[in-house]
């Protein structure tokens, strides 16, 4: 899916859905913005190792003093509600992870990729389904001799009045 120059995806570990992730690439590498098991967090890439680093996270022309956790080759920041808000409304995000170099990307269609993140996860990471009237939701009655069948099972009930009642389940 897809949120201004933002692309947002499931993420899965051992095949169960953990959350969702917004990537966004830019000169400074990729920056990652993710819902993940209920925890915000944002993350860049990073020349440091260990387990955690200090640093500052700039949101616009505002220094956050910050920790962030160190794993592949990532710096990571669990977001405050104030952070998150500053993201979503903000034009400038900056990494100063101690040791490296300053990294910066562009803010623009944050917000669109924060609402989608959050559809993802309500989603718990399937796709949108289509209308039901849609025509991709009518699945197709297989035919004999040009006349249809209909799959074995209990007569559908009448549709509402005005309305057309979607094929019973095969």
């Amino acid at each position: 899916d897809h949120a201004r120059s933002w692309e947002v995806y499931a993420v899965a570990d051992l095949g169960a859905f953990v959350g969702c992730r917004g990537v966004q690439s830019g000169p400074d590498g990729v920056l990652f913005l993710e819902l993940m098991q209920g925890e915000w967090r944002a993350s860049a890439p990073t020349f440091q190792r260990g387990t955690f680093v200090g640093g500052i996270l700039g949101i616009d022309r505002a220094d956050i003093d910050a920790q962030f956790g160190l794993t592949y080759d990532r710096a990571i920041r669990t977001l405050t509600g104030g952070e998150l808000r500053g993201i979503r409304n903000g034009n400038r995000l900056t990494f100063e992870v101690n040791g490296d170099p300053v990294r910066s990307w562009s803010l623009s269609g944050s917000a669109a990729a924060i609402l989608k993140l959050e559809e993802c996860v309500a989603r718990r990471g399937s796709k949108a389904r289509p209308s039901r009237h849609s025509a991709a939701a009518t699945p197709a009655v297989p035919s004999s001799g040009g006349v249809g069948v209909r799959p074995s099972g209990p007569a559908p009930s009448a549709p509402p009045a005005g309305r057309n009642a979607p094929p019973p389940p095969p």
